[in-house]
């Protein structure tokens, strides 16, 4: 059965959409439900910017990447014995700034 068969039709003014997880999102939310909260498959990075930031166009091109990928803006929400994802619908992303540039 392809995926496309699984997604749920989007209600009129929904913000999201339900679909069925992955098999590997599945597995994820099982292992989870036996050690909560632990971060072991959680990836950070972190990074320094030198120099001018355009914060709209950094704002922009995060906005590009969510919108692409639903994976980003996925929730999994337990249903009787099993999981079901929801996609919310595309927004802008919210990027606040904190000048630190006159900080020692």
């Amino acid at each position: 059965m392809a995926t496309d068969d699984l997604v749920v039709p989007e209600a009129a003014g929904a913000q999201y959409r339900e679909t069925m997880p992955s098999f590997a999102q599945e597995r994820f939310w099982f292992l989870d439900g036996l050690v909560p909260g632990n971060a072991a498959h959680t990836l950070q990075q972190s990074y320094t910017i030198v120099g001018p930031l355009d914060v709209t166009a950094l704002a922009d091109a995060l906005t590009a990447v969510v919108r692409r990928h639903d994976v980003l803006r996925s929730r999994y929400v337990p249903a009787e014995d099993e999981v079901r994802v929801q996609v919310d619908a595309p927004r802008p992303v919210d990027l606040p700034v904190l000048d630190l540039s006159t900080e020692p």
